[in-house]
């Protein structure tokens, strides 16, 4: 009698433990993984859909063959998001809803796009079109592609001396062929920016002194400077006082006296240790572009001009 009255309440309680643990769809093909995921979809849409439920249906992982091949598929992001839609709020509860469907069409979409058959006239005409004279260096690797193979299989040969693993001998020899390239752009770039800021050499052509500067005391060509520059003839002012640097060298023993040379064979001839060597060069250098180049100097650039010729008088 008593097992009798027990019976009953054991019986309601297993139907109800049995009706809360809805088992898990199955998930053991290509097939049932779509039917899953087509039978969430379908739930999901249901005004009175029961979330709890649907996410329990759902298994964690999928695992199965198809064409030889192993598939593990992980429905852990399907989990989040029905549970996220379970707990959402009702502003959020649509956003959230729609986000869940979309991941659900983009799997089975996924799928189908898999399972398409391959059309048997694709390969034909693939090979169709590689036979064209255009594409004859199609599959074939280029001479340049063989030698950056080679070379780089020789660094990674270098640094396998190095590093035991492969992995890092192949990252070290990246490093140096990019460092290698580095430095070569780095290099041109540096020869271009010289190109671009140095001035352009006046081509100075040969003046001819009928006497050699040196003949003419240099304070004589001084004071023509002075004169020149006090009348505001700028130009003549830099042409005297220039070669009144010249004639006081000269006089000095700096070169053998001769009346036909260039500014620029005046610096060649100039001992590397002579303390008048750098203001020769500077003053060469104004002289140049005032004089070949046609250039006006101001009056504060000749009265400058006429300093250094003096500093080197008084070298």
């Amino acid at each position: 009698m008593l097992i009798r009255k027990l019976a009953i309440p054991i019986t309601l309680l297993l139907g109800a433990a049995t009706s809360f643990a809805a088992p898990a769809l199955p998930c053991d093909s290509v097939a049932e993984y779509r039917s899953m995921l087509q039978q969430v979809d379908t739930a999901s849409r249901a005004e009175d859909a029961d979330f709890k439920e649907i996410g329990a249906q759902v298994p964690w992982e999928c695992k199965f063959q198809s064409e030889g091949k192993d598939f593990r598929i992980s429905n852990a992001l399907l989990q989040t998001q029905i549970s996220g839609v379970e707990a959402a709020q009702d502003s959020e509860r649509k956003d959230k809803l729609a986000a869940l469907q979309r991941t659900v069409a983009d799997r089975i979409k996924a799928i189908d796009s898999y399972k398409q058959p391959i059309d048997p006239t694709v390969q034909p005409k693939l090979k169709q079109i590689l036979a064209n004279k255009d594409f004859k260096r199609v599959g074939s690797q280029s001479s340049d592609a063989i030698v950056q193979e080679l070379l780089m299989k020789l660094l990674i040969k270098l640094f396998s001396l190095v590093a035991k693993n492969p992995d890092q001998a192949a990252f070290f020899a990246k490093i140096a062929v990019w460092t290698f390239i580095a430095l070569i752009a780095a290099f041109l770039l540096l020869k271009l920016y010289r190109w671009a800021t140095q001035a352009r050499p006046i081509d100075v052509p040969r003046e001819i002194i009928p006497f050699a500067p040196s003949a003419k005391s240099w304070k004589q060509w001084m004071n023509e400077a002075r004169s020149a520059l006090a009348t505001g003839n700028f130009r003549e002012a830099v042409h005297s006082s220039y070669w009144a640097a010249i004639s006081h060298l000269e006089s000095s023993g700096a070169w053998v006296p001769d009346k036909a040379r260039t500014p620029r064979e005046y610096l060649r001839l100039i001992s590397r240790t002579n303390p008048s060597r750098a203001l020769l060069a500077e003053i060469s250098r104004v002289f140049e572009l005032v004089w070949y180049g046609e250039r006006t100097p101001a009056q504060s650039e000749c009265e400058a001009f006429l300093a250094r010729v003096e500093q080197i008088a008084c070298n």
